[in-house]
């Protein structure tokens, strides 16, 4: 089964959990309020979320605001009907968009990209000066079907070599069984600790004008 289809299959298989409407309730406090940001600092602003899925990521973005979502698999979950925000179908790889965003955001989906260099300039290239980008991920050593681009924490290393300049990053226990959940019990990461085991980096960037 392609990537693509395993992803179809997943979000089908959460929609009939759901029943029926899939659940989004929790993703404003990760884009505003974990990241010291605010509901307010996205009014009027250009926002592109990487991987989105179907579940409506940016649907509690104010209407005043152009809230986009490139997936490989954006004609398909629209069918699904879930979400307000604009999908796009695509890849971030490759997308050139006509207007370039003040904030791009990566939840959960930056280890799904095909290829991870590629990905990141591409994501520098897509922020105005200024611009921010918001990246939280899953942290594992071997990739996977779904997770192809798996890295390590210095993900941090290959950012700046892209340009971005750090302003947060954070490193937590992947401790419960979803990201999400991990991330509302917060655990640093301990790095005494040789066992091999999934983390979760958080990074708050921009783009420099200089």
């Amino acid at each position: 089964m392609k990537k693509e289809e395993y992803e179809l299959e997943y979000w089908k298989k959460q929609l009939k959990h759901d029943n029926g409407k899939l659940r989004n309730t929790w993703y404003e406090r990760f884009y505003t309020t974990f990241f010291n940001l605010s509901k307010d600092d996205y009014i009027g602003k250009r926002i592109l979320d990487i991987g989105p899925g179907p579940r409506g990521s940016l649907d509690w973005i104010a209407d005043n605001a152009q809230a986009d979502g490139i997936d490989p698999c954006a004609d398909e979950y629209k069918k699904l009907n879930q979400v307000k925000m604009n999908l796009i179908q695509g890849e971030v790889e490759n997308f050139k968009p006509a207007e370039k965003y003040d904030f791009v955001t990566s939840f959960n989906s930056l280890d799904h990209v095909n290829n991870l260099d590629k990905s990141i300039i591409s994501i520098f290239s897509l922020l105005k000066p200024n611009g921010n980008f918001l990246l939280l991920s899953d942290i594992h050593r071997e990739p996977t079907d779904m997770e192809p681009s798996a890295f390590n924490w210095d993900i941090v290393e290959k950012l700046k070599d892209a340009g971005f300049v750090i302003n947060r990053e954070n490193h937590y226990e992947k401790h419960l069984n979803g990201m999400y959940q991990s991330l509302d019990d917060l655990r640093e990461y301990d790095h005494t600790n040789d066992v091999g085991r999934y983390g979760i980096i958080a990074v708050l960037a921009h783009k420099s004008i200089d």
